[in-house]
């Protein structure tokens, strides 16, 4: 696996650890010790999932966006300034920034989720697709139907469809891809 963002990157070795380069602001690409099953870089902060399920941030920490909580989790994504984890329960929790309710999960369960700069989204285990946070792109406004997958970027999320088509919404959109 490896996961980029602005300047820098992280990859994940064979052996299950961890190696970043680039822009080391904030400490950001300093990985720590020990192994992973995931890696995701967000803005200023990185997050892994560890090999016993818990996950470890690291980086600028302004918004508490590299506390992350305890728990077991199944899947991790980062922001801009938040984070969010799916539980192995499939619940979300997110934390870190909060100005435009971007970690104020939902109820219910999920089988996937992703963040945008300040949005998160979540594919809810009935395959619809679930947003909360800033929408002044409308990147909350999710499309009804239901999704095999999910993703976000700052400003737009993207659905694909069970029919192999792509469904982005947000800024530059709607966009339809078949």
């Amino acid at each position: 696996a490896v996961t980029a963002r602005e300047h820098y990157s992280c990859g994940l070795r064979t052996d299950a650890t961890i190696a970043c380069w680039g822009w080391n602001a904030n400490d950001r690409a300093d990985a720590p010790p020990g192994t992973f099953t995931a890696i995701v870089a967000g803005a200023w902060h990185s997050c892994g999932l560890r090999t016993n399920s818990s996950i470890t941030c690291w980086g600028r920490n302004y918004d508490d966006q590299t506390d992350a909580p305890p728990g077991t989790f199944t899947a991790i994504t980062t922001g801009g300034h938040h984070s969010c984890g799916l539980r192995t329960d499939a619940t979300i929790t997110c934390w870190g920034r909060n100005d435009d309710d971007q970690t104020d999960a939902p109820p219910g369960t999920f089988t996937a989720i992703t963040t945008g700069g300040h949005h998160s989204c979540g594919l809810r285990t009935d395959a619809t697709i679930t947003c909360w946070g800033r929408n002044d792109e409308g990147q909350t406004d999710e499309p009804p139907g239901t999704f095999t997958a999910v993703t976000s970027g700052a400003g737009r999320s993207c659905g694909l469809r069970n029919d192999a088509t792509i469904i982005c919404w947000g800024y530059y959109a709607p966009i339809r891809i078949s």
